[in-house]
């Protein structure tokens, strides 16, 4: 399915309606914080020029911190500028870089 950047949804209010959709962008450093005792996360993604705060109650995947990987958000935008993730996906930073071409 088709996501957003997060640029591209806090750009355009009409995403606020609070209707499912997908938005992708990095971890801002420093912004998870865990709820003690409990699954319930927050913390905010970027695509550099953007913020996105969210929400998400569940284990994360293990790629959610690393900071080359671009997390995916599937959910909806409610009142008070959060952002509640249904679900979370990490898409693997590339592990192959080309290599310079030799003559």
């Amino acid at each position: 399915l088709y996501y957003l950047t997060v640029e591209e949804f806090v750009a355009d209010q009409n995403n606020m309606d609070g209707r499912r959709v997908r938005v992708v962008g990095k971890l801002v450093p420093e912004s998870f914080e865990r709820v003690t005792g409990t699954t319930q996360a927050k913390f905010a993604l970027t695509n550099g020029g953007k913020v996105l705060n969210g929400t998400y109650n569940g284990v994360l995947p293990d790629l959610f911190f690393n900071p080359h990987s671009d997390v995916v958000l599937e959910g909806a935008y409610r009142e008070g500028g959060i952002f509640d993730a249904a679900s979370i996906i990490v898409k693997c930073p590339s592990k192959y870089k080309a290599l310079r071409e030799e003559a």
